[in-house]
């Protein structure tokens, strides 16, 4: 927002014990930005973008127009919510606990807390709220100037998981995928971010930048993710033009790109070696589907939902005004 003339400063509540970023890092990538991290922030702005937690954004003292970003799926309905509640042992514990409390606090969530707020985002999904008015829906955007153009694929067949590795992001599924394609012979490049797993290379932390040329080199990008705001993995990786085999929930059926879609673990095992064939014995058919893939993204570009980013803000300040 700097090159559009805005004033920008971000200011954050301390990272947890395992933060996988340095402060250091942090400021160096964001670059001309400032960046505070502090356990009580005090702040003045015309406009404040707060990436929305339940109540422990209160902790923020910030005086001027306050919009709430909703980046969580726990906080809009999901068609496998009750499905989660009712199988915590294959969730794990923590994340039952955690479901739990969202789904009790909802209703003092929405009719209390939020309206503390002059607008909310969302990227994706619904929330219900009492003043319609006050929601957003803008999705994500993609700087397509930032993309790689004339990298090649790797020369072994790669499988990329991007992401957190947790269980609603799908890596137990993407750790099962991997050692049934092992087991049955197959002997791919298997690539994660973060730290690595039982054979999956890890890639440790990437900056955007570094991200994208994975993306781009890969030949698949495996997404198991069962609940989700809206996938920002998806749109990134399809507009490095490399295939994405993704679950059927709703905020990624709306994104509207030629995707494969699966449930089970089978399900992405056959969406794979689908990929591998048409990769190894169908070129022209998979550059094409990478040509698709791309040209599909380019309405998330930077320079066609950055406007509306900026028109919410404008608005909101107006109405607060009047």
């Amino acid at each position: 927002m700097t090159s559009h003339g805005h004033d920008v400063e971000v200011y954050a509540l301390p990272f947890g014990p395992n933060r996988n970023i340095s402060l250091s890092k942090v400021r160096e990538l964001l670059a001309t930005v400032p960046y505070y991290e502090a356990g009580n922030i005090q702040a003045d702005a015309d406009v404040a973008y707060i990436n929305y937690i339940p109540f422990i954004w209160r902790r923020m003292k910030i005086k001027g127009v306050k919009i709430a970003g909703l980046h969580t799926h726990l906080l809009l309905p999901h068609q496998h919510l009750a499905e989660t509640v009712l199988h915590p042992l294959s969730a794990g514990f923590e994340w039952y606990l955690k479901t739990i409390s969202f789904v009790a606090l909802l209703p003092l969530i929405k009719n209390i807390d939020l309206t503390s707020f002059d607008a909310v985002h969302i990227p994706g999904g619904n929330i219900n709220l009492r003043d319609r008015s006050r929601i957003y829906k803008i999705p994500p955007w993609i700087d397509v100037n930032k993309i790689p153009q004339t990298e090649e694929k790797f020369k072994t067949f790669t499988v990329l998981f991007a992401g957190r590795k947790t269980w609603e992001k799908g890596w137990p599924t993407f750790c099962e995928v991997t050692l049934k394609l092992k087991r049955m012979g197959y002997n791919f490049r298997l690539l994660c971010t973060g730290e690595g797993y039982d054979g999956i290379h890890g890639l440790g932390f990437l900056s955007d930048e570094e991200l994208l040329h994975v993306y781009r080199r890969s030949h698949v990008v495996v997404y198991p993710s069962i609940a989700d705001v809206f996938g920002l993995v998806i749109l990134e990786a399809a507009a490095c033009g490399t295939p994405v085999v993704t679950t059927p929930i709703d905020v990624h059926l709306r994104q509207q790109l030629p995707l494969l879609y699966a449930r089970v673990t089978n399900d992405f095992i056959r969406a794979i070696l689908y990929t591998h064939s048409l990769w190894k014995e169908y070129t022209d058919r998979y550059g094409d589907w990478c040509k698709i893939l791309q040209t599909s993204a380019m309405k998330y570009d930077v320079s066609k939902i950055f406007p509306i980013f900026e028109k919410m803000m404008e608005d909101v300040m107006f109405r607060s005004q009047n």
